[in-house]
């Protein structure tokens, strides 16, 4: 090994040319090619950053890459051959200030600000999440919303950028053990002190450095465990993974949000659109009601249907329920009583109301008489409300199947 290290280093020294007048090395004309310095630069930090890790858990990392990456870039004057370096840092933190408060200004940024607001506490409770389930603790969405309200309250004072709970600067701190909310405050009290008085020490830092900081600390958030048991337990919500993780790869943290927001409520609304009915039969041995489709020894009744709705109804799904309905009814040619088991509905809309008593009046016409059973009573209360109650009085009021029976 010291033998691999001399000849490397004998190598390095005969290729370089040594400036005496500003005493630094110069690597060879050959070598200065901007994307393939920054590219070692960042490969370096991440070879470094993955071995100290796995030799000295506790030892801070983060801190050895910077330091290396200032020192490489400030000796080698690779900041003058294009490796993008942090710069200038402000010192100090921004003055005090009240923000100014008009109906104009409130008019233009209200859209924007609401935008924020909305993909930053995303973001923040997204996060907050995938390290809850790593840690096997429960997150409170709500205080999480006031803490983020509080803070850019706050920030706002001092004209600071919205305050967010942010998917890379999470993943450094938790590498790093943070585990309660004294870490931020020393972070704040450290930051604050660099600001004041040792800003120019990070003039030389690569960019590359803190980029591959940030991928190591966030690869540590990738689970593809939980990926294939989505798959494996539910392949919508599989494929609503796969595509929120393409759409943030190629678009961004923001957008992919919104894109896996988006695809998740387009599955929800199909899924409310098309809900799980079931025909019932009963199985005497247990004095239960079953889904025939899964029990087919269960005992049906030949002039009787017992249908099953296990969601709530809304406009959307009204005409779905109805389809169901007439093709289950026309497979019988017998049927000349329905009973509708209610108990797997929550909620209904007004207008689902009306086109389920359109079902019942135009089914009566066929001498179909339908009965409904275990109504919930914010259900119930809806009907009366309707003033179905009475015009239905002894054919919705059953506790149960069985009773209806």
């Amino acid at each position: 090994t010291t033998a691999l290290r001399l000849l490397a280093l004998s190598l390095v020294l005969k290729s370089c040319d040594f400036n005496t007048k500003d005493r630094v090395y110069v690597l060879p004309q050959t070598f200065y090619s901007n994307n393939m310095v920054t590219f070692l630069i960042g490969l370096g930090s991440i070879i470094i950053l993955i071995l100290l890790k796995k030799m000295a858990p506790k030892f801070p990392a983060p801190l050895v890459v910077v330091v290396l990456g200032i020192l490489v870039v400030r000796f080698l004057q690779l900041d003058q051959v294009g490796v993008k370096i942090v710069g200038d840092i402000p010192n100090g933190i921004p003055a005090f200030s009240i923000p100014m408060f008009n109906i104009e200004a409130i008019t233009a940024l209200l859209p924007i600000a609401l935008t924020i607001s909305f993909v930053s506490f995303m973001e923040s409770v997204a996060v907050a999440k995938s390290i809850a389930n790593k840690e096997k603790y429960k997150i409170n969405a709500n205080q999480e919303l006031n803490g983020l309200g509080l803070a850019n309250i706050f920030g706002s004072f001092f004209s600071a950028f919205p305050v967010t709970g942010g998917f890379s600067r999470t993943a450094v701190n938790y590498q790093a053990g943070a585990r309660t909310g004294l870490a931020s405050i020393i972070t704040a009290v450290l930051i604050f002190i660099t600001l004041q008085f040792f800003t120019g020490l990070f003039y030389f830092l690569p960019q590359a450095v803190l980029a591959a900081i940030i991928m190591v600390a966030v690869y540590g958030l990738i689970d593809a465990k939980e990926a294939v048991h989505l798959f494996k337990v539910k392949k919508a919500d599989g494929w609503t993974l796969l595509i929120t993780f393409i759409a943030t790869l190629t678009l961004g943290i923001e957008q992919g949000i919104l894109v896996g927001i988006g695809v998740s409520l387009l599955l929800f609304i199909w899924r409310s659109a098309y809900p799980h009915i079931a025909e019932l039969g009963y199985l005497s041995d247990q004095n239960v009601f079953k889904n025939v489709k899964y029990y087919p020894n269960a005992k049906t009744y030949e002039n009787l249907l017992i249908y099953r709705i296990d969601a709530s109804l809304y406009f959307a799904n009204m005409a779905f329920v109805e389809e169901k309905l007439q093709q289950a009814i026309l497979e019988k040619a017998n049927i000349n009583k329905v009973i509708l088991d209610f108990s797997g509905v929550n909620s209904m809309d007004a207008i689902a109301l009306d086109e389920l008593t359109k079902i019942i009046e135009g089914y009566k016409k066929s001498n179909i008489e339908f009965y409904i059973a275990g109504i919930k009573q914010p259900v119930y209360e809806l009907f009366r409300k309707a003033g179905l109650d009475k015009k239905y009085k002894g054919k919705i009021d059953f506790l149960s199947v069985d009773q209806a029976l």
